[in-house]
């Protein structure tokens, strides 16, 4: 089970295709499964995008990857799902494991429920004899539902729901806050809203980084225009230092009391970051459009807008499902390269402002 959920989850987090050898007694496909009431099959079950109809027994886990699970039988291991829809009214021997799904079980679940996301109903007849553990999602339980274990009900649920949406269903974040990447799969209007929230939410911390730090942001830009190589050697830099003063962090004592401070310093880096290049890229596009306005917030908006726009692209296009699949996925990675560049660059005027001031104010 533990190999299978490994592959599942990867493959899921990371939009990708899953190509997987399959061994003696599993089956992974791309299509319906269907076992029926009198059938047995013994082995591992893997089913992406498509539904698997389980009226007989399996001996061994169950794993369903944007997809539909309808479960009347019996499996004697795991059932995990992502990103599905699921009608448990059978028996699970052992766990239950939801991320992103939702359904309704009215089975038996001989082991510990977790749900990340989604939705989770225990119908009048669901009998769970381990426990239920809610990181994130809509949970609802019958008062007739049995639960012979413990509920553990994260205290975070709304925020942590929403991590779990943005990491699990929409994003893959790489280097920071600002990178923002479309698997190909996301298809949910409600998770597209989400992914526009976020952005907005970034340009909102940037614009308000902007009018806070008026001096800062001034000379990092001058920086940026001036001495573009420089900065963007300097964000490499303090990329590579930053995970390894992490690594330090964690194997020393005092690393402990450290690491607290370094967090906020690094948040600080990452939203002071924002503005940065959109300023530099506002200012380019307001001469290339010959756009006579002295706006800060117009440059710094143009300039964010240019660098997002292919995220926002692949956001849309990802509404119209597989049928675009390949342009989805060329338009993220793009995105990806263009944030990467432009994050890198403003951490870079930063961080150089930080440890030589002497020469940012001489551009005054």
């Amino acid at each position: 089970m533990q190999i299978l959920l490994y592959v599942f989850l990867l493959t899921s987090i990371q939009g990708m295709s899953i190509d997987i050898a399959v061994d003696k007694g599993q089956v992974s496909s791309g299509e319906s499964i269907a076992i029926d009431e009198d059938s047995t099959y013994v082995g591992d079950i893997l089913v992406k995008n498509n539904d698997a109809v389980i009226k007989g027994n399996v001996r061994g886990d169950v794993a369903v990857k944007e997809g539909y699970l309808k479960l009347k039988g019996k499996v004697r291991g795991d059932v995990a799902l992502m990103n599905s829809k699921y009608d448990i009214s059978g028996v699970i021997n052992d766990g239950l494991i939801s991320i992103n799904s939702c359904g309704k079980v009215s089975g038996i679940i001989k082991g510990d429920v977790v749900l990340i996301g989604g939705g989770l109903n225990l119908d009048s007849a669901a009998i769970v004899e381990g426990d239920v553990s809610v990181i994130a999602g809509d949970y609802h339980k019958s008062d007739f539902a049995q639960l012979e274990g413990k509920e553990q009900i994260s205290a975070s649920n709304g925020f942590a729901r929403w991590v779990a949406d943005l990491f699990s269903n929409i994003f893959k974040g790489v280097g920071g806050l600002k990178t923002v990447i479309l698997p190909a799969s996301a298809t949910n209007l409600n998770s597209v809203l989400l992914g526009f929230i976020f952005i907005a939410l970034l340009y909102g911390a940037g614009l308000g980084c902007l009018y806070a730090f008026p001096k800062w942001q001034r000379r990092s830009r001058l920086q940026v225009e001036r001495y573009f190589w420089k900065m963007l050697l300097t964000g490499v830099i303090f990329r590579v230092a930053a995970f390894a003063a992490v690594l330090i962090f964690v194997i020393s004592v005092i690393g402990l009391i450290i690491i607290p401070f370094y967090i906020l310093f690094w948040i600080f880096i990452a939203l002071m970051a924002i503005p940065q290049t959109a300023l530099w890229l506002g200012a380019k596009i307001k001469a290339w459009w010959k756009i006579k306005t002295s706006s800060q917030i117009l440059q710094y908006s143009l300039g964010f807008v240019f660098l997002y726009l292919l995220t926002i692209l692949a956001l849309i296009f990802s509404l119209f499902g597989e049928s675009i699949i390949a342009v989805v996925r060329i338009l993220k990675v793009l995105g990806f390269l263009v944030i990467f560049v432009g994050i890198t660059l403003g951490r870079g005027a930063i961080i150089y402002q930080i440890f030589f001031p002497k020469e940012a104010r001489a551009l005054d």
